[in-house]
């Protein structure tokens, strides 16, 4: 691979564990790598970070790409202040008409004013954009909102964890509970009363997760390589398996 000289990222927040394994694996880099973030809806286009603003900032998607807007809003389309999370929302010539013949989901998914919906949750700082998870995945315990990324980041820092994903599971009392599933090495078997303290001293207590699932499998993932949560979860079926 040593002819490759750059890299890229998008489609959900890459952490800054996952960023120096991507460089030290490809050397010919030179630590050169960029992030963006985008959807099929905005044609691709939302923000970019490269750079030396990528090593100031390594967990934010970047810039807004000029002709665009970007704003976080709140659940009747208002715009929220700097710094408050909520709904990412996209507006520019980028953003599509609508689905084809599906104008229920149009409209669902185009907001007042054409801001296109992008069901992930996130908020700015300054001028960056730092996306939390879909608004799908966010857990709720103990009236807690949880950002399951924060808690994934925190676990691929773990030397024996190859990858890992993290869902809400019910709670009779608290609503939901955190599960995560990791994913280690053929014949490890990592304690886990280990990486529980080794969460419990990066993150405060409700986010420490209260179950775990250890597989020496990779997590299914759909066709663009994101991870199925709701297989995980029970909720569907793997409809796609790699040989």
């Amino acid at each position: 691979v040593s002819s490759v000289s750059r890299l890229g990222s998008g489609g959900a927040p890459t952490s800054a564990a996952t960023q120096q394994r991507m460089t030290n694996s490809f050397k010919g880099t030179g630590g050169r790598m960029a992030l963006g973030y985008g959807l099929t809806e905005s044609s691709g286009v939302g923000t970019h970070n490269w750079g030396e603003l990528l090593e100031a900032h390594p967990n934010s998607v970047g810039r807004v790409f000029p002709g665009i807007e970007i704003s976080i809003r709140d659940d009747n389309n208002q715009p929220l202040p700097n710094g408050e999370q909520g709904e990412i929302c996209i507006r520019g010539s980028c953003v599509m008409l609508g689905y084809w013949r599906n104008p229920e989901a149009t409209q669902k998914t185009i907001a007042p004013g054409r801001w296109l919906r992008t069901g992930d949750i996130g908020h700015f700082e300054g001028e960056f954009l730092y996306v939390n998870t879909r608004a799908r995945d966010l857990i709720l315990r103990n009236a807690e909102n949880i950002y399951p990324v924060e808690v994934e980041h925190c676990l691929e820092l773990h030397p024996e964890i190859i990858e890992a994903a993290v869902i809400g599971v019910p709670h009779p009392d608290m609503g939901q509970e955190v599960k995560a599933v990791v994913v280690v090495a053929e014949g490890q078997e990592p304690d886990i009363a280990q990486l529980h303290a080794f969460c419990s001293e990066r993150l405060a207590g409700f986010k420490v997760p209260s179950h775990w699932e250890v597989r020496h499998l990779p997590l299914p993932r759909n066709a663009s390589g994101k991870i199925l949560k709701n297989v995980l979860s029970g909720e569907a079926d793997l409809a796609l398996t790699e040989e």
